[in-house]
């Protein structure tokens, strides 16, 4: 075991023992988080700070909110610190520093700056020991992370932390695994909902991030998931957890998360329906950030496991409102457990009807959803039923809607769910079947019973009944006008129709007309057709539905015939072997009826035999099928009947889908030309063949090439087997045989080469023959691997072609649309063309250079394998070459009607250009955007310049012949970057056509399109401007016409793309080469433009083309000939004033719209760094005014064209003439302005002018302040501030040199500015309020402000002075705002030397006030006579009274402000402004009265308020000095202000005062004394302070004053004050006041005394607070002194405390604790002697009170040497009760009683055990004995008993006789005393409680036995009530509880029986309530005697009053129950 010693140093070891510890192996650096320990000893604590900052810094970049904890954690105060030795204060607030810095960087743990701010912090405050908790929490999200693995490392976690499960992960260095946490979350519950409780805390303080949310999401899942059991203490953290973030957090990542938490949650818990409201309220409230169907989706999951969900009111609010709830509630329907929660809903629903109207689209969602359960809708049946109110069904509209929607949508589920019903429950107003009818007439209306039985039959099964009740419904119908049917009658007809029983049907039938006149067309033939595609129908159904159509339907609505033929029949008429008699059947109908007089069925029903087999079946399908195409061939309806062949072969259904393949097929044949061509293409379009492939696969299951494409054959197929894939496939494949060989047509130029886009928009036969074989050619080439049937079809296509083959091919090659696969086997198939040409080349030679171009753009494919083919095409035309003539193939048709314009190279050129793409062929295989590079690098060098110029020329004019022919706009683009960069005059003849095509386009703008107008467009460059300068030029006129046009601008945009093409090729190229007028043509067409395009987009563009092109000063320069001149009017008056009205406009309108947007234009442009661009501004704003004069508004253009001399004027970088500056035009805008935007930008010219031009500026600096504080100052907005910041900034520097380059400094110098500083001191009025200040003070830091502040002080004090010498001291607080607030900005030395400046003006004013006849001294302010200012002399003191009530609010200023802090030291600025306010204040030549008064008066003022700020030490200094002052208001003043702040006096400066300050102390006691007529107030205030406050070296003083102070208390009227001051010096003084004590305290006494004169109740109430308080002082500083005044202080004390003052309480409790017992306790029983026995009951108490707490703090000797006194004291108390009445007697007597256990608690048993004997003796066998004595003796003893428990219970052996004898009395009725009585009574049961046997034995017992029990007789006759009433029944059970014997207990039983014998109501009624209480507690014991008992209480029982009776069969149940055997047993 260590020792003592050992242990000490132990627990006094540093906590930097580790880092103190120097060994010499190692350098200790304590831990890492970054570097290992070899690199961590390397790097000092100062190296780790800048890593620290430099990762702070970096981590401040992510997440500015960081950078508040800088100040904290990376200061250098921060750097020197140590938290283990750092101040309690700075531990606290690094502590309050740490987490939320450490939480808000835990977003940031992962990235590089945080580990360096971790290390920092580990190093220096060494978190990883002290703050292990808070980096867990902020590294926990990361656990599976080498961050935490290497913070875990160094972590100082204890064995017996919550973090201990992480020591083994620790000890090995590895991660934490999410299993091992889990599994300590949940062994440790704390540590799950720290964990769960993470992202919540993040989230309350807003720095939750990603990490933190997939943490948080996953644990708390799988944590839900793994624990075994989640019972109510972890549902308590856990489910706060998850609804927190779901009602608060607003992210929809969060809400998501916590979805899924929520749905594991509740698939483990069962909730409470309170919790599961509250989830369900949460949920629905994330409804704005998140999707409908995942909040259905959450409350399905939450829902589907509890037992019995119920949901919230709130959810009624959010689903009702939400339509998008009603959308999604068809998907929830197949959730999981979605029955419940929709289960749940709708039994909210029908808890209250009322709802119902509000739900109602909801439940009709829910019932109309097709997947809906059974279950879920039997549920919803079986509460409507419920709910239906049988009696009033007509009433329930609402219920009879939603049964009716369930019995037509789910009739299965309202059967059973009916008859459960209707089984289960019990009816007692109706039968059975009349529930069952009126459940399905409740569906329906009420004024059709027919319909209502149809119903009622339909859930009966009665087949007969329904048959009636359905012909009784038709009959009923028959009898309504027609379309007046109710709606329920048309649906039960409707429903009827679907009806499978032929009965039925033949019925509903039987009466046409009613299903022709009472339903809609539509409806009815709607409900056929669904009937008909019953896939159970019986034939004789569908033959009477049929005939039905056929015959009635046609019949009324004939011309529906055509459509019921089409949608009704056509699918039957095909015979199949499986449905050949419906077609039999179909056939029959339309000949018995008028649909043979079809068009289409002309002629087909003769074909039809009866009962045909498979062969003859198959024959007449296709004699049907041929039959049917002609007829379509030769009708006028051709198209229609076309088309809808064309949809049929869409049809799922096989039968339909096969009769129009044959139907096609057939027409096919029988079609010719054109029209064969545009079938054959909607054919094969919808022919639903997209590859080969399948067509492949029938063919390879075994059928011939030939048997496919017989016609026959696959006619026996669709007989056979229609629905099979197969049959299908030979109907394409038969259809699709006929297509390739559909002739050319003939007579037609077919444009081969044609881009698809053009195809697909034209209808003509040339373009429908491309499309259909190149379709044909794409889907032959579609199939994955040989097939035959390709084969042919594509030897089909070739043969129909012939030699035109090459050219489609290449067409399909170019196409922009074919897939590269296919562009490859084009080209392949070209190659093998040409292939075979060059080998019949030795027969006749072709020129193939129409194709080469095609070929060209084949090399721009962006596949290799297509650029490698057309390079192989391109070798086999360089082989074909040759020096023989060739024809030149397709050189007249290859384009169509275009082919025209095509230009034919030379032969020789053509090899030229073939050998050199050839020698290119692996660029161009390698590099799809080759081709442009070949063509610049080819056409350009290689060859002489004529030669190669010339080639060039034929090589660019043959390619774009070729672009001009070539309807293909991809092709086009690629032919056209190819030469886009080869320069050629004639591109522009060429391509002038395709310019001029674009005015017609109506193709949108697609990217593509946009590039081929701007490559277009590129023809008009450099080479063309010639061209375009010729005077009537037709290209200039299309350029202009390209700007100009607009059509279509606002819809489709063409024209608005090439007006952009246009206008950024004329900028990018054309505009620089164009002549002088061909640039101002431009600029005026863009002008006169603008009107037209202003509202349209293309206004932008106009707008940037023109800021673009106009820099130049000729383009300026016209800018004033767009202003008209103003001249003046030929009628104008000579005396006229305004100009306006003599100016008119030489033009008659002004193109204003023009002329702004050309300003704007020069506007936006860089600044125009010339003078004459300058003189041009000018002049243009100058005729501007002018305009602007003669009544146009040009203000716009006016700011505009400011803006650009703005930028003009500001770019000049060299020195500009004064002249070209005309400042003068832009005063007058200034001036003329009426508008803000004008008026700024012309100040912000100005200013900038000034910058450069000072001297332009200077001669104009007057007119410009002048005009703008009359119109911008008032203007109340930012804008303007800062613009009348800008031109202060710029014009006045400029000024105020001048001013001091004239005026020396000093009063000359502002005597000099004082014009111009009032140019803006008269202005601040028109300031805004709020900007005065702000303006003001920049306005003086430009001036300057040590030369000019003071000046414009003085000023704006002037300008108001005659308000402010007028005006309260609060008005002209406000009046003097403006100048306060501008000097406030200024340091307080700069401040004191204005105010000095001020006073010296002051002082000047005084003097020529005093002598105005003299001209000197000179004065600053000039002097202006008013209406308060009559004279001079009156205006001249005016101003200095201004001034001076000025300096002083300038003075209290310093003392407002909370930073001020004077030096200690002399300020000659102080003592200057104090002599000269003393010099004002004293100037003996100034009368006191009038004007001079008013000076003399503001000048005291200031003093007194200087005097309240000014340094310590000057302070102390003047007021001693001001104390010599022979005016008594000036003593006075400097008086009170002492008292004021001499307690504000630092005491460090206060001890070097003490000459001073002694000084006032005798000058106050001498006023005290008399010798100064200084008012006794004021120097006993001042004393008090100075005591208060003071030091030691003035304790001597203080000292002196007492006795004076003690005699100015004997004044009544200073009593108060000297009492408060005499409190004051005792607690400094100390022992010095001993020798005074005895007159303070009679001072104090009489301050204490209650007058009864009508003195002011305050007054007196001040006098005993102060009274008291001095007396409190004297307790604490001398109690032992004072001497026999002590009773009179306690005595005064009590009298006051008896009045509720609390500090005389409080002075009382001081007296018993500080007070020796020795004093005090004698002293208390002499005033008990004196006369506090005859005292007020309120004073006993308070002494009682004092006495008790005494005797508690005094010493047992001084106790017991007072015993007698103090027993005799108490005796004498004790017998107050005779005295007082009432509930005084209880509080006093509880008192004496309390304060006398106090004096028990303090002897010993031989002390105590005679004073109880006395006592006793008092109360019991005196002479005087009395009632109330043994009453209070009883509570004595009830005291005794309940303080010292079973220590006096022997004592009870003394008493108990007497007891017994009072007993006696009270059952004698000789005594009433109902308190003495119950005093006894609880005396008896305490001592029942308290004692542990040793008193109460039960031969005592027994002796007090037989009273006790008679005492209930007593009772009675004292009539107690409540509590009293029972305390003799709980002291009997007491009694029972303390008798050990049986026979004791049983006789205490007996005794109370026989009292039950009592006539008297109330004591049987007593003894009864005391049998029950024994037989309550000792029931086990009572049992026993339950045989004598019961005879007692079956008398009882018998009783006639039932009180009596009920007790006592109470009383008997009591007894079984703890007898166990009931009366009957007890008496045998």
């Amino acid at each position: 075991m260590p020792s003592a010693l050992a242990t000490q140093l132990a627990q006094g070891t540093s906590l930097n023992a580790d880092l103190l510890r120097n060994t010499r192996k190692r350098r200790h650096y304590g831990s890492t988080y970054l570097f290992s320990s070899e690199e961590a000893a390397q790097h000092d604590l100062d190296s780790i700070y800048a890593l620290g900052q430099n990762g702070f810094a970096a981590l401040c970049a992510l997440d500015t909110r960081l950078e508040e904890f800088g100040r904290d954690l990376f200061s250098n105060a921060a750097r020197a610190a140590d938290r283990t030795v750092v101040p309690p204060d700075q531990l606290a607030a690094l502590q309050d520093t740490l987490p939320p810095f450490m939480t808000r960087m835990s977003m940031y743990l992962m990235e590089p700056p945080a580990g360096k701010v971790i290390e920092w912090l580990v190093r220096r405050f060494r978190i990883n020991e002290f703050n292990v908790s808070l980096v867990l929490e902020c590294f926990l999200p990361y656990h599976e992370s080498s961050q935490f693995s290497k913070m875990l490392s160094i972590l100082a976690i204890e064995s017996n932390s919550l973090w201990s499960f992480l020591l083994p992960f620790k000890k090995s260095s590895k991660a934490l695994p999410r299993t091992a946490l889990i599994t300590a979350m949940i062994k440790n519950v704390d540590l799950a909902r720290l964990a769960t409780g993470l992202f919540v805390r993040a989230l309350e303080n807003n720095y939750w991030h990603r990490t933190l949310l997939n943490f948080s999401t996953s644990i708390a899942v799988e944590y839900i998931s793994r624990i075994p059991v989640i019972d109510q203490a972890i549902s308590a953290f856990l489910l706060p957890a998850v609804i927190h973030p779901l009602t608060t957090g607003r992210n929809r990542e969060i809400i998501l998360g916590h979805f899924v938490i929520l749905s594991s949650f509740s698939q483990r818990v069962v909730m409470t329906h309170k919790a599961f409201k509250a989830v369900v309220k949460a949920v629905l409230q994330t409804t704005p950030q998140v999707a409908h169907t995942e909040v259905l989706a959450v409350l399905v999951a939450v829902s589907g496991f509890q037992a019995d969900p119920v949901l919230p009111k709130s959810i009624s609010k959010l689903l009702k409102a939400s339509e998008e709830f009603q959308k999604v509630i068809p998907e929830s329907l197949t959730w999981r457990d979605a029955d419940k929660f929709y289960t749940a809903i709708v039994s909210y629903v029908l808890m209250d009807l009322d709802r119902l109207t509000a739900w109602r689209p909801f439940l009709l969602a829910v019932i109309r959803t097709p997947l809906v359960s059974s279950p879920l809708i039997e549920k919803i049946i079986g509460m409507l039923l419920s709910n239906i109110q049988l009696d009033h069904a007509k009433n329930d509209s609402a219920l009879a809607t939603l049964l009716s929607e369930i019995s037509q949508r789910h009739p299965l589920p309202f059967r059973s769910a009916t008859a459960n019903y209707s089984r289960t429950h019990e009816f007692s107003n109706i039968t059975k079947e009349e529930f069952d009818g009126l459940i399905a007439g409740l569906s329906l209306d009420t004024s059709f019973s027919g319909a209502k039985a149809v119903v009622s039959a339909k859930f009966t099964e009665d087949v007969q009944t329904g048959l009636s009740n359905l012909r009784d419904l038709l009959r009923n119908l028959a009898s309504v006008e027609p379309g007046h049917a109710s709606k329920a009658a048309q649906d039960t007809l409707l429903s009827t129709l679907q009806d499978s029983d032929p009965d039925v049907i033949n019925l509903l039938y039987s009466s046409p007309n009613v299903l022709l006149e009472h339903i809609p067309q539509d409806h009815l033939k709607q409900a056929i057709v669904t009937a008909l595609n019953s896939s159970e129908l019986p034939r004789i159904v569908f033959r009477e539905h049929l005939t039905f159509l056929s015959k009635n339907f046609c019949k009324k609505w004939s011309t529906q015939m055509e459509d019921v033929f089409r949608s009704c029949i056509w699918r039957y008429l095909l015979f199949t072997r499986a449905q050949q008699k419906l077609a039999q059947q179909a056939w029959k109908t339309i000949e018995e009826s008028k649909l043979k007089a079809l068009e289409v069925l002309d002629g087909c029903v003769e074909l039809v035999v009866d009962a045909p087999d498979n062969s003859q079946m198959a024959a007449i399908n296709l004699a049907v099928s041929r039959k049917m195409a002609h007829n379509i061939l030769v009708s006028k309806q051709y198209h229609d009947h076309f088309d809808f062949l064309i949809s049929e072969l869409k049809s799922e259904n096989s039968r339909v889908r096969g009769l129009a393949c044959l139907v096609l097929r057939a027409l096919l044949n029988e079609l010719s030309g054109g029209q064969r061509v545009d079938a054959a293409c909607q054919v094969l379009e919808n022919l639903g063949l997209k590859s080969m492939d399948k067509l492949e696969s029938t063919i390879a299951s075994g059928a011939s090439l030939g048997s496919l494409l017989d016609y026959d054959f696959f006619a026996m197929s669709l007989v056979t087997n229609p629905s099979s894939s197969k049959t299908l496939h030979r109907l394409q494949a038969n259809i699709l045989a006929l297509l390739p060989y559909i002739p050319r047509p003939e007579s037609i130029q077919i444009e081969w080469l044609e881009g698809r886009s053009d195809l697909v928009s034209k209808t003509d036969t040339a373009s429908q023959f491309v499309k259909l074989t190149r379709s044909i050619y794409a889907l032959v080439n579609s199939a994955s691997s040989f097939c035959p049937l390709a084969t042919t079809l594509l030897q089909g296509v070739f043969v129909n072609i012939k030699d035109e083959a090459l050219v489609f091919l290449v067409g399909v090659c170019t196409d922009e649309h074919s897939p590269p696969s296919l562009q490859r086997l084009a080209l392949d198939h070209a190659k093998a063309f040409l292939l075979v040409q060059l080998a019949s080349q030795t027969i006749s030679a072709m020129d193939f250079q129409v194709i080469v171009p095609a070929l060209l753009v084949a090399l721009s494919s962006s596949d290799r394998s297509v650029r490698t083919v057309a390079t192989e095409c391109i070798e086999c035309l360089h082989k074909m070459h040759s020096d023989r003539r060739a024809s030149v193939y397709a050189v007249d048709s290859i384009y169509g009607k275009h082919t025209s314009a095509l230009q034919i190279l030379s032969y020789a050129d053509v090899g030229k250009y073939i050998t050199a793409l050839v020698e290119r062929r692996d660029s161009f295989v390698a590099d799809a955007s080759y081709f442009p590079v070949f063509n610049r690098e080819t056409l350009v060098s290689g060859l002489t310049f004529n030669k190669a110029k010339m080639f060039k020329h034929r090589i660019v004019c043959y390619l774009l012949s070729h672009v001009v022919c070539w309807n293909n706009p991809s092709a086009r683009l690629a032919l056209l970057m190819s030469v886009r960069h080869v320069p050629d005059p004639a591109k522009l003849t060429l391509l002038l056509p395709l310019v001029e095509e674009l005015f017609n386009a109506t193709t949108s703008l697609s990217s593509e399109a946009v590039l081929y107008r701007r490559v277009l467009f590129e023809v008009f460059d450099a080479e063309s401007a010639e061209a375009l300068n010729e005077e009537g030029s037709h290209p200039w006129g299309i350029f202009l016409q390209s700007i100009r046009r607009s059509e279509g601008l606002a819809t489709s945009g063409v024209s608005g793309a090439m007006r952009s093409v246009a206008l950024a090729q004329l900028e990018r190229v054309l505009f620089k080469h164009l002549s002088a007028e061909r640039k101002v043509q431009i600029c005026q067409l863009i002008l006169d433009l603008v009107p037209e395009t202003e509202q349209q987009a293309g206004f932008v563009q106009l707008r940037q083309f023109l800021m673009d092109v106009v820099d130049s000063e000729s383009v300026i320069g016209t800018l004033p000939a767009l202003i008209p001149s103003i001249q003046a009017s030929p009628e104008r008056s000579t005396k006229r004033t305004k100009l306006d009205q003599g100016a008119i406009v030489t033009t008659d309108t002004v193109d204003l719209q023009s002329l702004t947007f050309f300003a704007e234009a020069i506007a936006s442009r860089p600044a125009l760094r010339s003078v004459e661009a300058l003189r041009c501004l000018f002049d243009s704003l100058q005729r501007l005014a002018d305009l602007r004069q003669g009544g146009m508004a040009v203000d716009y253009v006016s700011q505009t064209l400011l803006v650009a001399l703005d930028k003009a004027v500001t770019s000049f970088n060299f020195d500009l003439p004064a002249s070209c500056l005309r400042i003068d035009v832009l005063v007058n805008l200034v001036r003329l302005s009426q508008t803000p935007q004008m008026s700024h930008q012309a100040l912000l010219v100005i200013s900038n002018a000034a910058k450069v031009v000072p001297e332009a500026v200077i001669h104009h600096v007057m007119p410009i302040f002048t005009f703008m504080g009359s119109s911008v100052f008032h203007r109340d907005d930012s804008y303007s501030f800062r613009v009348v910041q800008k031109a202060v900034e710029s014009i006045v520097p400029v000024m105020t040199k001048t001013l001091k380059d004239t005026h020396p400094a000093g009063l000359e110098l502002s005597i000099g500015s004082r014009d111009f500083l009032r140019i803006f001191t008269d202005a601040s009025s028109h300031v805004p309020r709020h900007r005065r200040t702000h303006f003001f003070t920049h306005f003086i830091h430009v001036l300057g402000p040590e030369e000019y502040l003071a000046a414009v002080i003085m000023l704006l004090v002037e300008k108001s002075a005659s308000k402010i010498v007028r005006q309260e001291t609060q008005e002209a607080l406000q009046t003097v705002g403006l100048p306060l607030a501008a000097l406030a900005k200024y340091p307080h030395n700069q401040r004191l030397s204005v105010l000095l400046v001020i006073l010296e003006e002051c002082q000047r004013l005084v003097i020529r006030a005093e002598h105005p006849n003299k001209q000197q001294p000179r004065l600053f302010l000039d002097v202006a006579l008013d209406d308060h200012a009559p004279s001079v002399t009156a205006a001249m003191t005016k101003q200095a009274t201004a001034s001076l009530i000025f300096v002083s609010f300038a003075i209290r200023a310093f003392n407002d402000e909370p930073h001020y802090r004077p030096s200690t030291g002399r300020n000659s600025l102080i003592q200057g402004l104090l002599s000269l306010l003393v010099s004002l204040a004293n100037q003996k030549e100034l009368s006191s009265i009038g004007a001079m008064g008013d000076v003399k008066k503001a000048a005291r003022a200031a003093l007194v308020d200087a005097f309240a700020v000014i340094p310590a030490s000057d302070f102390v200094h003047s007021v001693a000095e001001l104390m010599d002052n022979q005016d008594l208001g000036v003593r006075s003043s400097a008086v009170v202000l002492l008292t004021d702040r001499v307690g504000l006096i630092n005491p460090q400066v206060r001890a070097t005062l003490k000459d001073s300050m002694l000084a006032i102390i005798d000058r106050l006691c001498a006023a005290l004394t008399g010798s100064s007529d200084m008012p006794y107030v004021l120097s006993l205030r001042c004393l008090g302070a100075i005591a208060a406050s003071g030091c030691g070296s003035e304790h001597v003083a203080l000292s002196r004053c007492i006795d004076c102070v003690i005699e100015s208390g004997g004044t009544h009227d200073a009593l108060v004050d000297a009492l408060q001051v005499l409190s004051t010096l005792i607690e400094k003084l100390g022992p010095r006041m001993i020798p005074h004590a005895n007159m303070i305290i009679k001072l104090s006494l009489k301050g204490l005394e209650i007058s009864d004169s009508n003195e002011a109740e305050e007054r007196q109430h001040h006098s005993q607070a102060s009274a008291l308080q001095t007396i409190k002082a004297l307790l604490s500083s001398i109690p032992t002194f004072l001497g026999a005044d002590l009773a009179h202080i306690i005595a005064a004390c009590v009298t006051i405390s008896a009045t509720g003052v609390r500090s005389a309480v409080d002075i009382l409790g001081s007296i018993s604790v500080g007070i020796p017992s020795r004093i005090l306790v004698p002293t208390l029983v002499g005033l008990w002697s004196e006369g506090y026995s005859l005292a007020k009951s309120s004073e006993v108490e308070q002494f009682l009170n004092l006495f008790k707490t005494a005797l508690k703090v005094a010493p047992r000797l001084d106790v017991t040497e007072n015993l007698k006194s103090l027993f005799k004291m108490f005796l004498e108390m004790f017998d107050l009760r005779c005295r007082i009445d009432g509930q005084d007697i209880t509080r006093v007597e509880t008192g004496a009683i309390m304060a006398f256990l106090e004096i028990v608690t303090k002897l010993n048993e031989s002390t105590f055990k005679p004073l109880f004997r006395r006592t006793f003796d008092w109360a019991f066998t005196s002479d005087s004995r009395s009632e109330g004595r043994q009453v209070t003796f009883t509570i004595f003893m009830l005291a005794l008993l309940k303080t010292f428990k079973s220590l006096v219970t022997p004592y009870l052996g003394m008493i108990i006789g007497s007891v017994v004898d009072v007993f006696e009395r009270f059952d004698d009725r000789k005594s009433r005393g109902g308190a003495l009585w119950l005093g006894l009574v609880h005396m008896l049961d305490t001592s029942f409680i308290v004692d542990e046997g040793v008193f109460w034995r039960d031969d005592r017992l027994e002796s007090i036995m037989s009273p006790l029990v008679k005492q209930i007789s007593a009772s009675v006759s004292l009539e107690l009530e409540g509590e009293d009433r029972c305390s003799l029944i709980t002291c009997l059970a007491g009694f029972a509880h303390a008798a050990n014997r049986e026979e004791l207990l049983k006789a205490l039983n007996l005794g109370i029986l026989m009292e039950t014998r009592s006539e008297d109501l109330k004591i049987q009624t007593f003894a009864l309530d005391s049998l029950a209480a024994i037989w309550k507690r000792e029931g086990a014991r009572t049992s026993a005697f339950a045989s004598e008992t019961i005879a007692f209480i079956e008398d009882l029982a018998e009783s006639e009053n039932d009180l009596i009776v009920k007790k006592a069969r109470k009383f008997k149940q009591l007894m079984d129950s703890m007898s166990g055997a009931g009366a009957d047993g007890a008496r045998m």
